[in-house]
């Protein structure tokens, strides 16, 4: 988790012309994220991504628990994105509701920043990663309406993760590989 760097988009809005997509499912993505609760139903995930089909982005992305049809689980209800391509292909694969913002992650050391740009508003998260890092795996689905019909998008997430302090919330930093399968019924 050591890695240093500034990425960030001009703030003007994008237009995203009808294009085929470029990209199928599985997505493999690599990247580091900083993650929180919002509320007792909600996570928060700041990421930014080294490595994925459309090339490197930022997004920001609320998980939030709700039943879709006969499913229960974690359903993306916010997706900001930094990227043209991740928000074409992300609204058509996944029905994620991804729109397009202006977004900065910058790492040093133990220090992460994280900024957002919202209708000329800017927002900004920053926290500080503190002991041991220790390992992550995960198997699971979120649940999305395609065609109104609810769907499971299978996600595997590997990596290594350390908790982080952000104001009086604790959070969790986490270096990542992440494959994002096709939904499916």
């Amino acid at each position: 988790m050591g890695r240093q760097e500034t990425v960030s988009v001009a703030e003007s809005p994008l237009l995203v012309p009808p294009v085929p997509l470029s990209t199928q499912a599985p997505w493999c993505l690599t990247g580091e994220a900083l993650m929180m609760l919002r509320d007792a139903r909600s996570v928060l995930a700041l990421v930014n991504y080294y490595t994925s089909p459309v090339g490197p982005y930022r997004e920001l992305a609320v998980g939030t628990m709700m039943r879709k049809g006969n499913y229960f689980g974690p359903s993306v209800t916010q997706m900001w994105v930094d990227s043209a391509a991740s928000m074409r292909e992300g609204r058509a694969i996944w029905v994620f509701p991804k729109t397009l913002h202006s977004m900065l992650w910058q790492r040093d050391g133990q220090r992460i920043a994280f900024r957002a740009v919202e209708a000329g508003k800017v927002l900004w998260w920053r926290a500080r990663t503190f002991g041991p890092a220790f390992p992550i795996a995960l198997h699971g689905f979120c649940v999305q309406e395609l065609n109104t019909r609810a769907v499971k998008v299978p996600v595997r997430v590997s990596g290594r993760a350390r908790l982080a302090w952000r104001a009086q919330q604790l959070a969790l930093a986490v270096e990542f590989t992440m494959v994002v399968e096709a939904p499916h019924d």
